[in-house]
């Protein structure tokens, strides 16, 4: 079955306009409208959803995720994400496990309580919004030409999201945040209210750091060639995988 199909069925049965579905979605209705023709009818080239797309139909459409990749042909139940239907730059990038999806798909739906403990949660909604609209105005962006930049890196999000993002209606989830850190070049802790330092010194502190372990040693030698933009972006997903590794700590030790 296809995904359109999926969501033009829902639509009907629920008397609900492309428009009224895609806000349900945080999507474009006229992106809805090619998901659901399967084609962009411009390019004439077929419409392949990325990831955090069908995420977020799924909770629209209240399907788990796992259960609607199989729907639409992207995952095998018994064996894992290599199947011929799987985007190709989500397959190149990824080639996770069913097993690795169920961990990322759960560390997502949990990371608004992971990230933010009674601490952090104050200063995160109070001061959020305003590092959001800060970092869009040193750019002299738009909201809408951000939202553009991040439909480059296949984050469908509409300017409407930015507004409530900004304006702290709305907190944008994990992968949205660490795509900000990302793009703005700076690091999550600052965005989350839990350091002062917007753009730490990242060959210091990691290359200053002792480690035993030969494969980490080889790894961090490499920094100090690196340019700040790219030591950023390193400190950053590093940042971004130990949260994960965190998590699955957590997951085990209740079982």
């Amino acid at each position: 079955m296809q995904l359109g199909e999926i969501i033009k069925n829902y639509r009907k049965q629920n008397d609900l306009s492309l428009r009224e579905f895609a806000n349900r979605c945080d999507l474009s209705h006229a992106y809805i409208a090619k998901l659901e023709d399967g084609i962009d009818h411009r390019s004439g080239k077929k419409v392949e959803p990325t990831l955090d797309t069908v995420k977020r139909i799924s909770d629209a459409i209240n399907i788990p995720m796992e259960r609607l990749l199989s729907m639409i042909g992207y995952i095998n139940k018994e064996t894992n994400l290599d199947s011929p239907h799987v985007p190709q730059e989500y397959e190149e990038k990824h080639k996770i496990t069913k097993r690795d999806l169920d961990q990322y798909e759960d560390f997502v739906e949990h990371a608004g309580t992971f990230f933010m403990n009674d601490e952090v949660a104050g200063v995160l909604m109070s001061t959020l919004g305003d590092k959001l609209r800060s970092l869009r105005e040193d750019k002299n962006l738009k909201q809408i030409e951000l939202a553009e930049k991040f439909k480059k890196h296949n984050f469908n999000i509409t300017s409407a999201a930015i507004s409530q993002y900004e304006s702290n209606k709305r907190v944008p989830d994990t992968e949205m945040l660490a795509m900000y850190a990302d793009l703005f070049n700076v690091s999550l802790d600052w965005l989350c209210g839990r350091t002062n330092v917007k753009n730490p010194d990242i060959k210091e502190t990691i290359t200053n750091r002792p480690y035993t372990d030969p494969k980490l040693d080889d790894l961090l030698k490499k920094v100090p060639d690196l340019t700040e933009e790219e030591k950023e972006s390193l400190a950053d997903h590093m940042e971004f995988a130990m949260k994960i590794i965190e998590k699955e700590r957590e997951r085990r030790k209740k079982f």
